[in-house]
């Protein structure tokens, strides 16, 4: 066989392999994702028409401006089912994966988990055949969402109904996102779900711009779901504040939203979500708004921008970060910075240290404590360098300057 010849078979399977991969829907290993507003028409005041053939365009332009920031997939609730072929076919487009929620609410499958129908094998195809059939072959598709953030005491019917959807589309996961962290624990026990998703919202109306409190409310609540996840193997996903709700939350700063996203890496999430991706009506009859990425033109801003730098950084570290798992960390009392331990799976340590200056950058001191006084080095990640660190009562010290709300990972050698 000639060397042409070769590397012709050889781009052919590849080809041939992605195309098989693109088809079985597989999703992201690491998600960059938004939330993205499905619902049209009267539902959500016309932000989408609510004509599937006018929808259309709308879609394949929020896809591409979303791949052009680095997002690689959506979470799209209330997406009602004459709408899914558009959406999928605009993501596919875009080479964005969809969580999809079979209807508004959830539909039946919301009604279930919630209480207000029985939970049953039969119940639960016939929605399925309907809301899903048509388009759960599709490869944008990637899992589907049961219901948003149920309430306590449901995980035992979100449990039935998610072993309803494996045994009807073996290939689509279940999905949801809870309020913080605090039912992770029953969560992963009662569903054996292979992801814990939570948002944390921290930054209101009221919070100073640069309030470290803030970022440690964040990091308590990320810190938790990391540690509960790293029991069972699931993977973490954090979903952070990029929105304003007229009189409830401002717009957190580039630099907030810089410091909550390192604060997930450091914690453990194998998984980052930014809520919203949209502007729309929060009480129309108020004139509130709960204002996304986009303005109602459609254009960002700075906060934009910065999600566009941090899904690039955070691509530079996934192979590192997927391989890593977080542990216990002595609590850091420090005013602006915090450090969190982790470890892949040889045992090997790694720091992740985060200025929680939110204005202004800062040389920032990380102080670790060494078994047995041993000796290491430290390499900072990516790249490989190595950081000049020295000796002290037992451990090692070094310090680096970080941008407002920045982070670092170093891995000890």
């Amino acid at each position: 066989m000639t060397k042409s010849w070769k590397s012709a078979m050889l781009a052919a399977f590849a080809a041939f392999y992605c195309v098989r991969a693109t088809a079985a829907g597989k999703g992201p290993e690491f998600p960059l994702g938004v939330w993205y507003e499905g619902g049209v028409g009267a539902f959500r005041d016309d932000l989408i028409p609510a004509d599937p053939a006018l929808a259309a365009p709308i879609y394949l332009k929020h896809f591409r401006d979303m791949a052009a920031h680095g997002i690689n997939c959506a979470v799209v609730p209330n997406t009602p089912p004459d709408h899914h072929q558009a959406i999928l076919d605009a993501a596919r487009s875009a080479d964005v994966k969809l969580i999809i929620e079979v209807n508004k609410e959830g539909g039946d499958l919301g009604t279930m988990i919630r209480g207000g129908k029985p939970v049953s094998e039969a119940a639960i195809n016939a929605t399925l055949t309907r809301d899903l059939r048509p388009v759960m072959d599709h490869a944008a598709l990637w899992r589907v969402q049961l219901l948003d953030e149920p309430p306590p005491g449901t995980f035992p019917r979100y449990a039935e109904v998610a072993k309803g959807l494996k045994a009807y589309a073996r290939r689509l996961k279940p999905f949801t996102c809870l309020i913080g962290a605090d039912g992770f624990d029953e969560f992963l026990k009662t569903t054996g779900s292979d992801v814990a998703a939570f948002d944390r919202y921290p930054i209101g109306v009221g919070t100073p711009l640069g309030d470290v409190a803030a970022m440690r409310d964040f990091e308590r609540v990320a810190t938790k779901a990391g540690l509960a996840c790293a029991k069972t193997g699931a993977a973490s996903w954090a979903v952070m504040q990029v929105h304003a709700i007229t009189g409830i939350h401002r717009f957190p700063t580039p630099g907030e939203i810089r410091c909550m996203t390192y604060l997930a890496l450091a914690s453990g999430s194998k998984g980052l979500f930014w809520f919203l991706y949209q502007t729309e009506y929060w009480n129309k009859a108020k004139g509130e708004m709960m204002s996304g990425l986009i303005d109602t033109d459609g254009d960002g801003d700075a906060r934009w921008e910065e999600v566009g730098r941090l899904t690039k950084e955070t691509r530079a570290l996934e192979p590192t970060l997927l391989r890593l798992t977080p542990i216990a960390s002595p609590e850091d009392t420090r005013p602006h910075a915090t450090t969190h331990y982790l470890k892949d799976r040889k045992g090997r340590r790694y720091v992740f240290t985060v200025n929680l200056d939110t204005v202004s950058a800062r040389d920032v001191e990380t102080r670790i404590q060494l078994p047995n006084g041993e000796s290491s080095a430290v390499t900072r990640l990516p790249g490989g360098k190595r950081v000049a660190a020295r000796r002290q009562n037992g451990g090692l010290v070094w310090s680096e300057r970080l941008p407002a709300g920045s982070g670092a990972l170093y891995r000890l050698d």
